[in-house]
């Protein structure tokens, strides 16, 4: 049976993400440096803008695919995470678009999760984060079976995290005097960033660190690049965790954080604005370049999707504006940069995947 207002649910679910982290945490007082002061409101200058038509869509409600929430690409295969609802969590199709196999279910034995934060291709391994159960795996597949291999634990409730070649680990904490933690195979820290981008006026620092939460990308094959972006914002950051230590390379900027203030358990946390635009809402790398869905629309009154994708090089220069043929809702993209894989709802609310073979420049 078809979902209604599928789209919708996630787009605001992501929205509010920082009011279901806020359950999982002890709450306790911060202090942390902001980062960067906002670079103005005259937008990001691109190099050209091209129009991107879809060449191919198969209707992956046929396979069971209801409610997809997570997608990556490697040069073969496309993984895509179903949310609430499903009995199998993870979906593997081929680079056409074709079923191949599904499997991970919820639970708290092997192979089994209690809620896939997040799933990120980095290197030649797919990684999923586990908030819940506070562990980060690798996801496998062979002889028609899906099963995870354990690579850290304890540690829940972060925002995101994944796994570098090397070894090392990426996390993303959500409270504390930190934002960025770059952690070694034992777990240890081996160092951290505090870096936020300026909150609105008269918000604290403590409800501006729930307020960063957000989206990671990573280049595959990088050498520890990757981007970010936040919900209630209109910019992406980009990183590089180089060796043991982390460096913030760059801002781009369409538009500020914007969000409101409510109570929650005698809190002060974010939840969105009469003046909330959607900003980035899905962030995908290839090889040596990162894509963005963007939209300046407001939240509350278009929340379908984005007709806009934004290209940035490794080291976050703008490169290229693609304007779609229709509004998606997430993205990703094969290493090579060949092919963008695109997920939408028809008009009549049916879930597509849409193929686009992107042009050499």
């Amino acid at each position: 049976k078809r979902q209604v207002g599928r789209q919708t649910e996630k787009s605001i679910s992501g929205l509010m993400k920082p009011l279901r982290i806020l359950y999982g945490v002890l709450i306790t007082a911060s202090v942390f440096s902001c980062g960067d002061k906002r670079a103005g409101n005259n937008g990001i200058v691109f190099e050209r803008t091209e129009k991107l038509v879809a060449s191919d869509s198969i209707d992956i409600e046929q396979y069971g695919i209801y409610n997809p929430q997570h997608i990556v690409a490697s040069n073969d295969s496309v993984w895509i995470v179903l949310g609430e609802g499903a009995s199998e969590l993870v979906y593997l199709l081929n680079d056409s678009g074709k079923y191949e196999a599904k499997g991970i279910r919820l639970g708290k034995g092997p192979n089994e999760v209690l809620e896939i934060t997040s799933m990120h291709r980095v290197g030649h391994s797919t990684f999923i984060y586990d908030g819940r159960k506070g562990a980060l795996s690798e996801l496998h597949y062979a002889d028609s079976t899906m099963t995870l291999t354990p690579r850290m634990s304890g540690i829940s409730f972060w925002d995101d995290a994944c796994m570098f070649p090397d070894g090392k680990v990426l996390a993303f904490p959500v409270i504390g005097n930190y934002s960025y933690a770059l952690l070694d195979k034992q777990g240890n820290v081996t160092d951290t960033l505090a870096y936020y981008p300026t909150k609105p006026d008269g918000v604290s620092d403590f409800t501006h660190t729930l307020a960063c939460t957000g989206t990671t990308a990573f280049l595959p094959h990088g050498k520890g690049s990757f981007a970010r972006t936040l919900v209630y914002d209109g910019a992406i950051d980009f990183f590089k965790a180089d060796g043991d230590s982390l460096k913030h390379l760059a801002r781009q900027e369409e538009f500020g954080m914007d969000y409101d203030v409510i109570d929650q358990m005698g809190q002060s946390v974010p939840t969105l604005s009469k003046t909330t635009r959607n900003g980035y809402r899905s962030l995908t790398a290839s090889n040596n370049a990162f894509y963005a869905l963007f939209s300046n629309d407001l939240v509350l009154k278009n929340i379908e999707g984005c007709s806009e994708m934004q290209a940035f090089a490794a080291d976050g220069t703008p490169q290229c504006k693609y304007q779609l043929d229709r509004k998606l809702s997430d993205i990703a993209v094969k290493p090579d940069n060949s092919v963008i894989y695109g997920v939408a709802n028809t008009d009549d609310g049916q879930t597509m995947l849409y193929i686009y073979h992107v042009p050499k420049d």
